[in-house]
């Protein structure tokens, strides 16, 4: 491209703009002309930023800032060519926005750049440079979507595997879905790929012992048939990465993934309700499993309460209990397909209660602290306990200590009343075992190949963090803080040593040595999820665009 940015420097400010000068101090365009003399552009930077800083609306000031980083500080030259495209002289409001134009090319905002470069096209309508980047901006744009329509046309004609992401299943319940492919020429035939599928977050695994088998390549129960029918009863919940592989009638073949979640038998998860206080307000929120977008109802409860649906998978008993006794509530939850039922006691009293009678999970051998509160009439209370099994309850009612061994730790303590009244109650702490990595070594991945793959742990309580202890990754592959490698590597080494942190939320840590190896793709591996990087010699300043990765934060589960 030979279009060139528009400058204001020596020849510039004063020449274009010297019929505005009678309405500026004489200051600013002596600073102006002070810094388009200057030879260094760090030093005509500081002069023009002190010049803005004492005069924030000089427009000529933003234009020639910008123009000089326009090389040097794309983001930086964007906002100050921006804010002196609003110049009242449109002269000087047209050069702002032919190089915005060129700024924004840079950027790799190509559509964006032939808006901008309209623009000052329509303010410098005889101006034979800005219709010359106009019109080459346009070409470029249009290079630009011929190229991504072809590149398109062949991917599609290339054998490939049309889903990657197959229809949610249930464990327990039949499953019948057939995979898809395109390209190539029929029929085609499926199996197998070399890589065995392993519970991509797996719930409560643990390693397999040295010398075990290998996991099966399929999720237990299913079946995959030569004409791509996935099918069978699942027994196990889990998140699964199939390997597979897929010829056609011609002989080519190529490999793939497809992803397959299974969801759990339906249930309501929450086991035990906190004791209720007659008069006192009342909230405890219950949990289900297996089910979409499901509905609550409940019959016996207590008068006074009420049950309010949360989300899909929760419900939350609130109120303000107004009769004392023993209640059962009859819980039922369904999505229309599948249904769970439940029957969970709730006793209100007309004494007072803990606020939570099963407390945030700890982790065995790891330092615990947890606040409870006392539901009952506004006074002080007291709590009286013994240590037990490392932990202790203070008289305000913090649960503090190491637990000491693993499983569902049940607490007793006492409570009294500033009215002298007390009564014996009973805590239960669910204690996870320490974090354990479950990760092969090596990790064998491919070379170039964009990978979204979560490291496999066991124990602790979430959240859990990781990071790199030691070493370096492959250059392009990173470890977010949720345990998900994410990222595509070139480099040529083969392999590469680090050590994997993971700590939960109570500090409770461990580490384990991965060695991560890259090979090249074999001939006719299946490369159409990759990223395509077509380059233009006229657009190759433009920036790849990085997939933005949504954190899912964990969130302690609470019955």
């Amino acid at each position: 491209m030979n279009t060139r940015a528009r400058c204001l420097a020596t020849r510039c400010a004063l020449a274009l703009l010297l019929p505005c000068c009678g309405l500026l101090a004489a200051d600013p365009w002596d600073q102006l002309a002070s810094a388009a003399r200057q030879s260094d552009p760090a030093q005509a930077r500081k002069t023009l930023d002190a010049l803005l800083t004492e005069q924030p609306t000089f427009y000529p000031g933003h234009f020639n800032l910008g123009t000089l980083l326009l090389d040097s500080d794309p983001a930086s030259a964007a906002t100050h060519l921006e804010l002196a495209s609003a110049s009242p002289q449109p002269e000087l409001a047209a050069d702002a926005l032919h190089n915005l134009a060129l700024v924004r090319w840079k950027q790799g905002r190509l559509e964006e750049a032939v808006v901008i470069a309209a623009r000052a096209a329509k303010l410098h309508v005889d101006d034979a440079a800005s219709q010359q980047l106009l019109s080459e901006l346009r070409r470029l744009l249009i290079v630009r979507v011929d190229q991504a329509r072809r590149t398109a046309e062949e991917e599609a004609r290339k054998l490939h595997l049309v889903v990657r992401t197959l229809p949610d299943a249930h464990a327990r319940e039949s499953y019948d879905q057939r995979l898809a492919a395109a390209g190539g020429t029929p029929p085609y035939r499926f199996s197998l790929g070399a890589a065995p599928a392993v519970p991509a977050a797996p719930t409560g695994a643990t390693a397999p012992p040295a010398g075990a088998p290998k996991p099966p390549a399929l999720p237990p129960g299913l079946e995959l048939a030569g004409d791509g029918r996935l099918h069978g009863t699942p027994g196990e919940a889990g998140s699964f990465a199939i390997a597979i592989a897929l010829q056609d009638g011609a002989g080519a073949s190529v490999t793939g993934e497809v992803r397959l979640r299974i969801l759990p038998v339906p249930a309501i998860t929450t086991s035990r309700l906190s004791e209720a206080v007659r008069g006192s307000p009342y909230r405890a929120q219950i949990s289900s499993e297996g089910l979409g977008d499901a509905r609550w109802s409940a019959d016996g409860l207590p008068p006074g309460l009420a049950l309010v649906p949360a989300d899909g998978a929760h419900a939350v008993l609130v109120g303000t209990a107004t009769t004392a006794g023993a209640f059962t509530i009859h819980l039922t939850v369904a999505d229309g397909q599948r249904t769970a039922h439940r029957d969970l006691e709730l006793p209100v009293t007309d004494l007072f209660a803990p606020a939570q009678a099963v407390l945030p999970p700890a982790t065995v051998w790891a330092a615990y602290e947890q606040a409870t509160t006392v539901l009952g009439p506004p006074q002080t209370y007291r709590w009286t306990h013994g240590p037990q099994h490392g932990l202790t309850i203070t008289p305000e009612g913090v649960v503090r200590g190491t637990p000491d061994q693993a499983g569902e730790m049940a607490l007793t303590a006492t409570i009294t009343a500033e009215d002298g009244r007390h009564r014996e109650v009973g805590l239960t702490l669910p204690v996870n075992p320490p974090p354990v990595i479950d990760e092969p070594s090596p990790i064998t991945l491919t070379r170039g190949q964009a990978i979204t793959r979560p490291l496999k742990a066991s124990g602790g309580t979430p959240p859990l963090h990781w990071s790199v202890a030691d070493g370096l990754l492959p250059v392009g592959l990173r470890l977010d803080d949720d345990g998900t490698l994410r990222g595509a590597s070139n480099q040529t080494t083969a392999q590469a040593e680090v050590t994997i942190a993971l700590v939960d939320r109570w500090k409770a840590a461990t580490q384990q040595k991965v060695t991560i190896t890259i090979t090249d793709a074999d001939p006719g591996t299946d490369n159409a999820h990759k990223d395509q990087k077509d380059q233009h010699p006229d657009d190759q300043g433009q920036q790849d665009k990085q997939d933005k990765q949504d954190k899912q934060d964990k969130q302690d589960k609470q019955d």
